[in-house]
């Protein structure tokens, strides 16, 4: 039976198209949560200001969420294990990237990831007594406004220089996990080459060969047009809507839609 999973949206260099990644595990699907995460304390990083600030904690309160419902450590390990296997059997999957590089970077992803302690990622943080107040109250709307958190309102107001080694000391807890999922992510984007296809009437299905980890539909970005995607094991199905702008209702296009499709898989 199809289900509908959560699509995440990247912009290639050129900016001549827009990707939508449809991930097909649930491993894939943290990785790509977690990227995600990561690549937002990043840019939060760079505004000094107290709401930046803010912002970029609460990036970290999410990933300590998000890998609360996982074994990270053991997850990441077999999916570079498993990549290492696949690649050293058949390198010529990987496309666009050099092999060797691809297997220097997932080994020193995998000596990093193997050193941490066998307890769970961030663990210590989980009893860290400002960060458990910020997460309790910030489930609430609203709840983390400073008569709320007096003492993260006055901790916004320290020097920046104490406020980003705060920072940087509580996400080094992930620092090793950032680099393995982006690096496990970008070789296995690397795996499987674009197929040219034609969206007839809007509407696409597709019959994989096989089992796949991750969808990749890329379309012109003038399009205006995105995909609603859904996977299953036998069948993936595309269905390219429009919306004018965010006030109107999507509909479904009826015109045909030239589109790239990516089947990715290294496993």
């Amino acid at each position: 039976m199809a289900a509908r999973l959560t699509l995440v949206l990247r912009v290639s260099n050129g900016a001549d198209r827009i990707i939508f990644e449809q991930p097909l595990s649930e491993r894939v699907r943290t990785f790509l949560r977690l990227e995600f995460l990561f690549q937002q304390r990043r840019h939060h990083a760079l505004d000094e200001s107290p709401t930046g600030t803010r912002a970029a904690l609460q990036s970290l309160l999410d990933v300590l969420s998000l890998t609360a419902r996982s074994d990270l450590k053991s997850e990441v390990i077999k999916e570079i294990q498993d990549q290492q296997t696949v690649l050293t059997r058949a390198p010529q999957l990987l496309q666009g990237m050099d092999v060797r590089q691809a297997f220097a970077r997932l080994a020193d992803a995998l000596k990093n990831v193997q050193r941490l302690p066998s307890h769970f990622a961030g663990s210590s943080l989980r009893s860290h007594e400002f960060l458990d107040a910020i997460a309790k109250r910030s489930a609430i709307p609203g709840g983390a406004a400073p008569f709320d958190l007096p003492a993260l309102h006055r901790w916004l107001a320290e020097p920046t220089i104490r406020i980003h080694a705060d920072l940087e000391r509580w996400f080094s807890h992930f620092a090793p996990y950032e680099t393995a999922v982006s690096t496990c992510l970008d070789v296995l984007r690397h795996c499987g080459s674009d197929q040219p296809l034609m969206a007839e009437g809007g509407v696409h299905l597709h019959t994989p060969q096989g089992a796949h980890q991750l969808l990749r539909v890329k379309i012109s970005s003038d399009s205006g047009l995105y995909p609603e995607i859904s996977a299953g094991r036998y069948r993936y199905s595309l269905r390219f809507m429009r919306q004018p702008d965010v006030d109107s209702r999507a509909t479904q296009v009826t015109l045909n839609v030239p589109f790239q499709l990516q089947c990715c898989l290294l496993a």
